[in-house]
């Protein structure tokens, strides 16, 4: 989410996401299709995650970051209100 919009290589995601543990191409498909998965995409479609062939991925919608007091409102978001969204809606959150 950091590098919305921009192309992320593999390189960084073993980087940032495995602290520079050695990751197979195939560990690395494994999970990009799985947080494909939970956004609703596609390896096929590609409308929120896109592979960019040679060099990486990039998250090609738009994303709008919440500071606390917002995420503290949204949580008590009804369900009807959560289920009439059009735009599916990912929330990332810092792991403690």
């Amino acid at each position: 989410m950091e590098q919305r919009g921009e192309v992320v290589s593999q390189e960084e995601l073993i980087e940032t996401v495995w602290r520079g543990r050695v990751v197979s191409d195939s560990a690395i498909s494994v999970r990009i299709n799985a947080a494909r998965k939970a956004v609703g995409d596609d390896g096929t479609r590609q409308g929120i995650i896109e592979t960019v062939p040679r060099r990486g991925f990039r998250l090609v919608v738009q994303v709008t970051q919440l500071d606390k007091s917002t995420e503290e409102a949204s949580s008590h978001s009804s369900e009807s209100e959560i289920e009439s969204a059009v735009r599916p809606v990912i929330g990332v959150f810092p792991f403690e």
